[in-house]
């Protein structure tokens, strides 16, 4: 589709996308969209084939509607966007250094991405070709302005909240499920965080009492049939909070996204484009610093348990 890029169908008026088909004219070589052609039953310039009119693209059309691919992840955009619909870098950049360039379509042959290739291909669901970056989300909140806020794996996400706004509103963020608490603070859901992590450090004192046992870093008194309950117990529990983070996880962050963009609209000039989209992207996006340090704390104050009770 790269020849007709950013030029218009001359039925609909519609730009041409990636997604669409386009058919040919074999007389005047004017492009449409397939099912333009076959709804009208002819081409859009029938009338002018008679006189030997070839069709040529407007200058426009070669320039000005061309669209914006960004720097960062390659994505095509509107010609006047200012951040970028996939990964809501603002655009007009050169890519960023060290940034490899990449297709943020499924590919189709060897290379790319391994988990949008087969056999993960069939767990990929790309932005929906209905969706416009302006269209509302909510009633005051645009997919552009969630986009610019969610930063990392925008398909993904914007096809979620999409779903979610057509009736399905439970779906399962494996992500979530394996990394648990730290993947909540990677996505900045510090409250939801920091509830499961004290749940999960509360659930781990049997397990840490029975290791203690068996590798004999530390010799008690205790019932051992109850610790093993207690162990079965807390393991069963821990393993319901992973898969409640996996349900919930996309609910919580849709929910978050919305308030979030809500609250820098309020505390900065919408009418400052650039600005304002700046200030989404800041205020959302992932942490690798909270992910690490909660991490490093993490191991810290298991030994530190540890020790203790081994006095």
């Amino acid at each position: 589709m790269g020849k007709y890029s950013g030029m218009s169908c001359p039925i609909c008026g519609q730009p041409f996308t990636d997604r669409d088909e386009i058919s040919v004219c074999p007389d005047c070589g004017a492009p449409h969209h397939r099912d333009c052609v076959i709804a009208a039953g002819k081409c859009a310039f029938a009338d002018r084939h008679g006189a030997g009119y070839t069709w040529q693209p407007s200058e426009e059309s070669k320039t000005d509607t061309l669209p914006l691919r960004c720097g960062r992840c390659g994505a095509e955009n509107e010609p006047h966007a200012l951040f970028c619909v996939s990964c809501g870098s603002p655009l007009g950049k050169e890519p960023e250094e060290g940034v490899p360039f990449r297709d943020p379509q499924p590919p189709h042959a060897d290379g790319g991405n391994p988990f949008v290739t087969p056999p993960f291909a069939a767990f990929y669901r790309p932005v929906q070709p209905e969706m416009q970056p302006e269209d509302a989300m909510e009633e005051d909140v645009t997919y552009r302005e969630a986009a610019a806020y969610v930063g990392q794996n925008v398909p993904y996400f914007l096809t979620v909240f999409y779903h979610a706004r057509q009736g399905k509103r439970v779906s399962f963020n494996w992500s979530a499920f394996l990394l648990g608490y730290i993947y909540l603070f990677y996505r900045k859901m510090y409250a939801v965080a920091t509830a499961v992590l004290a749940a999960t450090a509360l659930l781990s004192i049997p397990s840490i009492l029975v290791m203690m046992l068996d590798f004999g870093v530390a010799q008690f008194s205790v019932d051992e049939h109850l610790l093993g309950m207690l162990y079965q117990g807390a393991a069963l529990l821990s393993f319901l909070i992973r898969i409640l983070v996996g349900f919930f996880a996309n609910r919580l962050y849709d929910r978050q996204t919305v308030q979030k963009i809500r609250r820098v609209r309020a505390a900065t000039d919408p009418v400052n484009r650039e600005e304002y989209y700046q200030a989404i992207a800041q205020k959302g996006g992932v942490s690798y610093t909270v992910v690490l340090l909660i991490a490093a704390g993490t191991m810290v104050l298991t030994y530190i348990s540890m020790f203790l009770l081994a006095l």
